[in-house]
């Protein structure tokens, strides 16, 4: 039995790994193009949001500087901080969390997953924008600028990346194969029986609950189990992207 589920789990990262290596790699790599980091330098905050977007402890240690040198304030500090949200989000979908979910979901619900994920995040900090206004009418932030002119060869990205799929895959490749291991040893209809009473109150299935118990802690092993209970044919995909979205709730 060990040998079938390591052969499956085998298999199934034979699809999953190369894509999202080659997908952290460009997604690095994307971030440092010149024209990517001009077009940035001419966008108000741009320069500090590419900062943001190249690594967090790159803008963070910007903004302090410029606080220390007294040319922020702590209110502004706070705004472009709020800022940095932008940023992050945008980072955290498209360097992390965007190739293992197009890897092990596939393209279509991959993207569909990003999409709406990073839409839902835009909105709450539209929200906090729009109260920060409401409370503070006048403008905190005045003419700031400041130009991205950070250099990284095509060598440290590869290199960035390759540290990335490596944390990724320490948590993505046991999350599969303890996924395909529970699937083979019949833990569905044993959570199913046990547990019969909490899943018909919140309407859930077994696997459904699988991906949320998974997900809370770790959005990478709540969707290494989504991929695995797809390619097992246990949950459709309408599902298991309703499921890994209600994880998401928990893990935020």
């Amino acid at each position: 039995m060990i040998n079938k589920v390591i052969w499956e789990t085998i298999e199934l990262l034979k699809i999953i790994l190369p894509i999202m290596f080659i997908s952290l790699i460009f997604s690095n790599i994307f971030f440092l193009l010149p024209q990517i980091k001009n077009l940035m330098n001419k966008i108000k905050y741009g320069g500090l949001m590419l900062a943001f977007l190249v690594h967090p402890i790159v803008g963070t240690s910007i903004l302090a500087n410029l606080y220390k040198k007294q040319i922020l304030n702590e209110e502004k500090v706070v705004y472009l901080f709020l800022l940095s949200l932008i940023p992050k989000t945008f980072r955290r979908m498209l360097i992390i969390l965007g190739p293992v979910a197009i890897s092990t979901l596939g393209l279509m619900l991959g993207l569909t997953y990003i999409t709406l994920k990073l839409l839902s995040t835009l909105i709450i900090i539209a929200i906090i924008f729009l109260i920060i206004k409401i409370i503070n009418k006048n403008k905190i932030i005045n003419n700031i600028e400041f130009k991205y002119d950070y250099e990284y060869s095509i060598k440290e990205s590869i290199v960035r990346s390759l540290t990335i799929f490596l944390r990724i895959s320490a948590i993505l490749v046991p999350s599969i194969f303890i996924a395909m291991l529970l699937l083979e040893l019949g833990f569905l209809e044993i959570l199913n029986e046990v547990g019969e009473q909490f899943l018909v109150t919140f309407n859930l299935s077994p696997a459904g609950m699988m991906i949320i118990v998974a997900g809370t802690p770790s959005m990478i092993a709540g969707i290494g189990v989504a991929g695995s209970l797809i390619a097992k044919n246990v949950i459709d995909n309408y599902s298991a992207l309703m499921l890994i979205l209600i994880a998401s709730l928990f893990n935020s």
